[in-house]
């Protein structure tokens, strides 16, 4: 019988780390980027004038699911009227037209912005709830699978 350094639950781990290891990733470097943009960015307050809508492949119904970039006008420190798009989509829209929020622009480009209302800090808190739950279960089930695996391997040498 030929010796294989690893068996199926050994490499369904490593893969499972590996992918949560990327997730864990993608969610620091997207909170970080959102923390450095703030730091740069002005502060004022503005108006929800609309909402893009963005349709995202895998729906829950088979179809497109709906995420929402907010679009608020509102004064930059020079006096200049302006608007822009959020940078960061979500679901479901970060608050409804005609409501204030708290506007982070960029100053070197007004129309770059980050948008904070009354939601933002339970849609924010849910949708980290949800990517931290996720990535734990799978770095948890791929530790055991890869303990399991192992654990397995040493049984039949």
């Amino acid at each position: 019988m030929a010796h294989t350094p690893f068996n199926v639950a050994t490499l369904v781990g490593v893969i499972f780390l590996v992918g949560g290891s990327v997730i864990a990733g993608f969610l620091i470097r997207a909170v970080v980027g959102r923390s450095r943009f703030r730091s740069r960015a002005v502060r004022t307050t503005g108006t929800i004038v609309a909402h893009e809508v963005i349709l995202v492949d895998g729906g829950t119904q088979g179809g497109p699911s709906r995420r929402y970039k907010s679009i608020a006008e509102f004064t930059t420190q020079d006096g200049t009227v302006t608007r822009g798009r959020s940078r960061i989509a979500s679901s479901p829209a970060a608050g409804r037209v005609g409501a204030t929020a708290t506007v982070y622009y960029n100053p070197a480009n007004p129309s770059e912005i980050d948008i904070d209302t009354s939601l933002t800090p339970v849609l924010n808190g849910c949708a980290f709830a949800g990517v931290i739950v996720i990535v734990a279960m799978t770095l948890l089930g791929g530790l055991a699978l890869l303990i399991a695996g192992l654990a397995l391997k040493a049984a039949s040498v």
